[in-house]
């Protein structure tokens, strides 16, 4: 599905950082309007102005508030921390937003996005694309279906050494921009919650940080009594599978092989491929480009922010009751309860009891 002449609006990218300069601008330069249509938008002339240069683009700003009543759409690829400002903002001027990753910092945030969205008949579309992902669309389905039975556990493992590049270095710097838990569980909790079709209970969460954000997240969960075990890490590489157990056989799959998934039963083993393997970048487009064409068509894209808002009470809840996890080698300093409790994120004192904090 290409972006042809006859369906790009007038889009502002906002936010020159990693991600407009990896995924959304690559995937509207197959548009033959793209120089005349897409303007860039970010607060450091420095940035904006290099960005352009790279992609070819003439029209830049510095304030995305000056470019609201000129465009018919908006991607908002800015920090955390200014989703919800700057997509209300844009909603209520009548423009259509696509926001990226994670939708807000809190359920709250998420909330009045999509109240905004609905108050003024505009679509406010997410980048989870891995909702997108053949694999994920199958497992979805078999526990749709329930083919296998009911659920009997969930584990995930979810981690990669952190190597994104982002201009500002937000994620590392910026305590207000939490840590692995909402940028990794925004895409891994959302899609946890859309298997499952409802959002699960926290049972108990641990996290490495005393002071700052974690790099380490540990979330016991429990969906109809069925236990479910996710770990994130940004510090390492994990497994960075899940397995699915059910009554009737196991669903296993890795996370970023998106063609594929195996289902293992008493019978014997099936490996499931819904659809050849594409580059992880083409679900990123098929997103976009499903935005778009609802902008200009009508109709419903592929991710609305309301289909992804419930994961947001989830991550609320284990933020609420993360807890440091057990680290012996800190027992002794007296300091460490102190910068615990300094902590933007989390409160709670070191467990010092040697077990683990419920």
């Amino acid at each position: 599905m290409a972006l042809n002449s006859d369906n790009l609006p007038r889009i502002a990218v906002i936010g020159c950082g990693a991600a407009a300069r990896e995924f959304f601008l690559p995937a509207l330069r197959s548009s033959p309007q793209f120089a005349e249509k897409v303007t860039l938008v970010d607060q450091s002339q420095q940035q904006v102005e290099a960005t352009a240069n790279e992609f070819g683009l003439k029209r830049t700003a510095t304030d995305f508030r000056s470019v609201a009543n000129d465009v018919d759409a908006a991607i908002i690829a800015t920090p955390h921390r200014y989703h919800c400002e700057q997509s209300i903002f844009l909603l209520e001027h009548g423009v259509h937003v696509l926001v990226e990753k994670p939708l807000g910092m809190s359920h709250d945030e998420a909330a009045r996005m999509v109240q905004a969205a609905r108050s003024h008949d505009r679509i406010l579309s997410v980048n989870n694309y891995r909702r997108l992902f053949p694999a994920y669309q199958t497992v979805r389905e078999l526990l749709t279906s329930r083919e296998l039975g009911e659920l009997r556990a969930v584990t995930i493992r979810d981690g990669t050494k952190f190597a994104w590049q982002s201009v500002s270095g937000f994620y590392v710097r910026d305590p207000a921009a939490r840590g692995v838990l909402l940028d990794r569980g925004a895409h891994t909790l959302d899609i946890l919650c859309w298997w499952l079709g409802s959002v699960p209970q926290v049972v108990s969460v641990e996290c490495d940080t005393i002071s700052g954000v974690e790099a380490l997240a540990h979330l016991h969960l429990v969906h109809d009594q069925t236990p479910i075990d996710v770990m994130f890490s940004r510090m390492h590489r994990l497994a960075n599978v899940y397995t699915i157990e059910c009554v009737g056989g196991t669903i296993h799959g890795r996370l970023f092989d998106f063609a594929q998934v195996t289902v293992s039963t008493p019978s014997g083993q099936r490996i499931l491929k819904p659809e050849p393997p594409q580059p992880y970048d083409e679900y990123a487009r098929r997103l976009v480009t499903s935005f778009l064409q609802a902008v200009q068509h009508g109709g419903r894209p592929q991710v609305l922010a309301e289909d992804v808002a419930p994961s947001l009470q989830l991550m609320d809840a284990a933020y609420a009751s993360a807890r440091v996890m057990t680290e012996p080698w800190y027992t002794s300093d007296p300091n460490v309860n102190w910068l615990a409790s300094q902590s933007p994120t989390f409160g709670a004192p070191v467990d010092t009891s040697g077990e683990a904090s419920p």
